[in-house]
């Protein structure tokens, strides 16, 4: 999944930008609001509901790849035990017949 376990998709210091950005927008939030307009806090707070709908969607697809991945290892598995059982009840497999050389005429050309 993650070549490091330590940093996850979650994780705002080592993870997406995206994440970082929402550590960023959050602390803008814990300014008094006489410091800060209505319209910045109007921005401030959709920047934060998209940030926060983002993370969701991405864990979301996360959930999903790992979902389908298992469910591939599990037809995988499957199919190989399928494909042994065919194998075993096959037997060994019939040799080809060996084709017979046939016989060249030499041919004179004049």
């Amino acid at each position: 999944m993650y070549w490091n376990d330590s940093c996850g998709p979650l994780d705002p210091v080592t993870g997406w930008a995206g994440f970082a950005a929402l550590e960023r927008l959050n602390s803008l939030m814990a300014k008094t609001t006489e410091e800060l307009s209505a319209e910045r806090l109007a921005k401030v707070e959709r920047r934060r509901l998209a940030a926060e709908a983002g993370a969701q969607a991405i864990a979301e697809i996360e959930r999903d790849a790992i979902a389908v991945r298992k469910n591939m290892e599990r037809l995988r598995a499957l199919r190989k035990i399928r494909d042994a059982e065919a194998a075993a009840q096959a037997g060994p497999a019939p040799s080809a017949p060996t084709a017979r050389r046939t016989r060249r005429i030499k041919r004179i050309v004049r």
